[in-house]
């Protein structure tokens, strides 16, 4: 076991929350570098702080060190928050209204100074894909599909709607609905 690893059990091996064990799993697989990179997310990373108050008062400022330095290891990898674009947040639920944006097709750490097009290119492709509403594609029997993360042009907009993928991460013809969120085209994309 990585000795980071080894030593969050024992910071956590007191704290009585059921989220322990999803976290302590979680970490594992940030450490590991077999794990396909489209399983690991920063914002489940931050996550581990909601054990925060639970950690013995000695033991808080290791387990803080210990967070920084996973967030920091996927920080240099290229892991990123805020990489999607607000058509994109929409799509997998966010109540966030697009119309608070010129720039629907822009990853918002782009928008808001906090990415570089570099950073959120690397982002996205670490990414791959990300879960949406079934209904957008057509497909209201699915609740919950794998829709593309696709690549940003040289401004940093993405260069096509976000399309249907299969496990391997291949396109699958999709259709888009009526009311799919800033859609761009209303013809069958391929």
């Amino acid at each position: 076991m990585d000795p980071l690893l080894e030593e969050l059990v024992v910071i956590t091996r007191f704290v009585n929350d059921m989220r322990k064990e999803e976290i302590l799993k979680y970490f594992i697989k940030c450490l590991d570098s077999d794990i396909p990179s489209d399983k690991i997310l920063l914002t489940k990373i931050k996550s581990a702080y909601n054990l925060y108050p639970s950690i013995p008062k000695d033991k808080q400022e290791r387990f803080e060190e210990i967070i920084k330095y996973v967030l920091d290891e996927m920080i240099k990898k290229g892991y990123r928050a805020d990489y999607r674009t607000p058509q994109e947040e929409k799509l997998k639920g966010s109540t966030e209204d697009m119309k608070t944006t010129e720039d629907i097709y822009k990853p918002i750490g782009i928008t808001n100074g906090t990415l570089t097009i570099k950073e959120a290119r690397r982002a996205r492709e670490l990414a791959k894909v990300q879960t949406s509403f079934g209904l957008y594609f057509n497909l209201a029997a699915t609740p919950h599909v794998r829709s593309s993360l696709e690549s940003l042009d040289k401004d940093g907009n993405t260069i096509r709607d976000p399309r249907l993928v299969d496990e391997n991460f291949n396109p699958i013809p999709t259709t888009y609905s009526d009311d799919f969120p800033g859609r761009r085209e209303q013809k069958i994309k391929k």
